[in-house]
């Protein structure tokens, strides 16, 4: 879980892995074989698709479902995280109801 927003990131610490660059979420997907990871993809190191890419592009982790959490909602950057390999995207602010239930279907 890549997220720079504190008060998610403590909250999905108690659930997932932490990181706050997504250089390090990328590292930590892919040597862990993460099979569901959630990035904030507007992270300050990495343009925001790149960690997609990025994930979807490593043998260890082409299989994962990636989950982009994201402030912009414009159909254009909806456009560009699938075409990244996101499979899902949330705007923020997330309702949490509906990330339980996307997990839950997955």
């Amino acid at each position: 879980m890549a997220e720079q927003d504190p008060q998610w990131r403590q909250a999905f610490t108690l659930l997932w892995a932490d990181a706050l660059r997504a250089s390090d979420a990328v590292d930590d997907v892919i040597a862990k074989a993460s099979t569901i990871p959630v990035l904030d993809i507007g992270l300050p190191d990495l343009d925001g698709d790149a960690p997609g890419r990025g994930i979807k592009t490593d043998s260890a982790s082409v299989h994962a479902t990636l989950i982009a959490v994201t402030g912009y909602g414009q159909k254009q950057y909806a456009i560009d995280s699938t075409a990244a390999g996101f499979d899902h995207r949330l705007v923020k602010p997330v309702n949490a109801s509906i990330l339980i239930q996307l997990l839950a279907g997955l």
